[in-house]
């Protein structure tokens, strides 16, 4: 009995002793940092509206009345004009238009100021059919001066889409100021483009029910595609004058409306 007990109290002061002779192994020390990144440059992005040259818009149709003749502003109401043919159309600043697009400006704190370059493009439009904008033009009016006598003023309006009624598929190209109340069903200005051959078009990214059927998971948008549905129908009232009126046709098919629809195609020519 007493062998075994002195045999294991060896047992244990040797590994007691082996514990206190091993080496104690100690890592470095580091001082590794993790660099803190500069901080982000504030920037603030603005929109700015570009103005185009000035041009006029040329009809092109069968129709030898038609052809070849421009689209003037004609008289509706109060401020309020209607594009059409008229007979007698004059070739001066009454009947030119300007398109006005928007792109965005990067601003630094600096004061650098340069085109944004969002890193996925917003604007997938393709170059040959042209950038939508707001078609322009400048109303004429002759105010005081306050001393008697009288200057001429212009005032800038915008082309709306206003539709002919909600069982008709015509809508008229009407020209009135910005941020009027009805633009709140109208959904604001038009969006018109210009293609590369100089031709005025609306554009929709929206698919067919048959194409949106074959795309990935159902997708109803695709690449924007430029339309073309301009016509001028004689003897059709907006308000309360009688004209031959630019009218835009919503979906296929011709005016549903009007016994004289000409399909014609609107082109600029710069002034």
């Amino acid at each position: 009995m007493l062998l075994c007990f002195l045999l294991g109290l060896w047992v244990v002061l040797q590994v007691v002793s082996g514990q206190n002779n091993s080496t104690n192994t100690t890592l470095p020390s580091t001082n590794i940092t993790t660099p803190i990144p500069p901080p982000l440059p504030n920037v603030n992005i603005n929109p700015v509206t570009i103005a185009s040259s000035s041009f006029r818009l040329q009809l092109q149709s069968h129709n030898k009345t038609l052809n070849n003749s421009f689209l003037s502003a004609l008289h509706e109401g109060a401020a309020i004009e209607a594009l059409g043919y008229y007979h007698f159309t004059t070739p001066d600043q009454y009947n030119t238009f300007t398109l006005n697009t928007t792109t965005y400006v990067c601003t630094y704190d600096n004061g650098t100021i340069i085109p944004c370059n969002p890193s996925a493009p917003t604007n997938s439009t393709p170059p040959s059919i042209g950038v939508p904008g707001t078609l322009s033009w400048s109303l004429p009016a002759e105010t005081s001066s306050g001393n008697g006598s009288l200057i001429l003023e212009f005032f800038p309006q915008e082309l709306r889409l206003v539709p002919h009624g909600v069982s008709s598929n015509m809508n008229f190209a009407v020209i009135w100021f910005p941020n009027n109340p009805d633009d709140d069903f109208l959904g604001g200005p038009a969006q018109v483009a210009f293609d590369s051959e100089g031709y005025m078009n609306m554009q929709d990214d929206l698919l067919s029910a048959r194409d949106a059927a074959r795309a990935p998971f159902g997708e109803p948008f695709g690449e924007p595609k430029a339309y073309y549905r301009w016509f001028v129908c004689a003897n059709t009232w907006f308000e309360y004058y009688e004209w031959s009126h630019l009218i835009w046709v919503s979906g296929a098919g011709r005016p549903d409306w009007g016994d004289v629809c000409d399909s014609v195609k609107v082109k600029r020519v710069w002034v």
